[in-house]
C-alpha cells in the first residue's frame, strides 16, 4: 500500500514542480518522462508474490529457457496448420529472443514494464490535456492490470492500442490490421481491437447514441449467450484472470455511471472536439462488453482495451467546468480514485524483499 500511495504523492509533487509552476517549458514532457520510470520501476522490480500471475509467468519463462528454437518454431507451424493444443506462439517466440540476451526474470519484468510504460506516456504526453488525472486514472484503476498482473495482454496492450491508434490517426489501416495479426499470436482477446477503425469516429448524434444505449442493454440481457459464443475467439476459457484495482463491483458501478455521464451529455461531447467523440465511442464499447464480465470474471482482458480511454474521457469530462470549479472537481476526481485504492487494501515488495 506504501509504495502505491507514496508513487501517487510523486505524482501529484511532479506536477505541480514540472507542469503548474510554468518554470519549464517542456514541463508536460518531463512529466510524462518521470511518471513513466516511476511506473517502470514499480513494475519491473515487483515480488514474485505481487499481482495474480507473476509466479505463472515466471514458470513459463523457465519452461521456455529449456526449449530449443527447433521446438519454438515447430509450435509456430503446428499453430498456423490450425492445431487446438498450443496458443499464444508469439509470446513463447517473445520470450526466447530475450533470452538471447538474458535469461532472468526479473530483467525481463523490467523490459515488459518499459515496453508498455514508454508506448502509454507517449500516447498521454499527446493526447491528454491533464497528465496529472490521466496518470491518476491509470494509478488507481488500470495499474494491476497492466503493471503487476498480466504480460502477455499488457505488451499486446501497448503496442496495439498506444502505437495502435497513432496508425490510425495517420489511416494507415494495413499496418494497423498486420500488427494486430502479429499480436494475435500472443494473446488472441487483441482479435477485439479489429473494430475500433469502425467505430472510433462514429459521429455522436440522438441516433447513435440510442444505438449504443441499445446495444448496452442488448448485451446485458443477452450476456451469457454472447459469453459462449465469444469465449474461443478471444479466450475467456482459458482461466479466470484475476481483477485488482477497484474492484470488479465497483469498477462496473463506476464505469456505467461515467458512460452515463457522457450519453446524458451527448450532444456537447459531439461539438466538443474529435478527441473526446474517439474517447466516449471507445469507452462505450467497453460498456457494452462489461456485462460479460458477469459472467467471466476474466472477460475484463476485452473490455480493458477499452476502458484504457477512461485516462482521457475522465479528464475530458471535467473540461464542461469553468476554471475554478473544473479544478474543485479535479481534486474531487483524485481523492475519489485515491479513496478506492485504499479501500482495496492492494499490497506491494520489492523483489529483494
Amino acid at each position: 500500500m506504501k509504495v502505491y500511495l507514496g508513487n501517487i504523492a510523486l505524482i501529484i509533487l511532479g506536477y505541480f514542480f514540472w507542469v503548474r509552476s510554468k518554470k519549464f517549458n517542456k514541463g508536460k514532457l518531463f512529466f510524462c518522462v518521470q511518471v513513466t520510470v516511476q511506473w517502470i520501476l514499480i513494475s519491473g522490480l515487483r515480488g514474485i508474490s505481487v499481482g495474480a500471475d507473476t509466479w505463472r509467468y515466471q514458470y513459463m519463462f523457465e519452461e521456455v529457457l529449456d526449449m530449443t528454437w527447433s521446438d519454438v518454431f515447430k509450435d509456430f507451424r503446428l499453430w498456423i496448420q490450425g492445431s487446438n493444443t498450443l496458443k499464444d506462439v508469439g509470446y513463447t517466440l517473445f520470450q526466447k529472443i530475450f533470452q538471447i540476451f538474458s535469461n532472468d526474470y526479473q530483467v525481463f519484468l523490467v523490459v515488459v514494464a518499459i515496453l508498455f510504460m514508454v508506448p502509454m506516456g507517449v500516447w498521454i504526453y499527446r493526447n491528454s490535456e491533464n497528465v496529472l488525472l490521466s496518470y491518476i486514472v491509470f494509478s488507481c484503476l488500470f495499474y494491476s492490470f497492466f503493471a503487476i498482473t498480466g504480460i502477455r495482454q499488457t505488451l499486446v496492450t501497448g503496442f496495439m492500442v498506444f502505437i495502435g491508434s497513432e496508425l490510425l490517426k495517420k489511416k494507415k489501416y494495413v499496418w494497423y490490421y498486420l500488427l494486430l495479426f502479429l499480436l494475435i499470436t500472443i494473446h488472441k482477446s487483441v482479435i477485439a481491437l479489429a473494430i475500433v477503425p469502425f467505430i472510433r469516429k462514429v459521429k455522436i448524434n440522438r441516433i447513435s447514441t440510442l444505438i449504443w444505449c441499445g446495444l448496452i442493454v442488448f448485451a446485458y440481457l443477452f450476456r451469457t449467450q454472447l459469453m459462449s459464443l465469444l469465449s474461443g475467439l478471444v479466450g475467456y476459457n482459458e482461466y479466470d484472470q484475476f481483477y485488482e484495482g477497484a474492484g470488479a463491483s465497483t469498477f462496473a458501478f463506476l464505469y456505467y455511471a461515467l458512460t452515463a455521464v457522457g450519453i446524458i451529455l451527448y450532444n456537447r461531447i459531439n461539438k466538443r472536439s474529435e478527441s473526446m467523440v474517439i474517447s466516449f465511442n471507445m469507452v462505450v464499447m467497453g460498456a457494452i462488453l462489461l456485462p460479460l464480465t458477469f459472467i467471466n470474471q476474466s472477460a475484463m482482458r476485452a473490455v480493458q482495451y477499452f476502458s484504457v480511454y477512461l485516462m482521457f474521457y475522465v479528464p475530458q469530462l471535467t473540461d464542461f467546468f469553468e476554471k475554478r470549479d473544473k479544478n474543485i472537481v479535479t481534486v474531487v476526481a483524485v481523492l475519489a480514485l485515491v479513496v478506492l485504492l485504499v479501500l482495496n487494501r492492494p499490497t506491494y515488495t520489492f523483489f529483494w524483499q
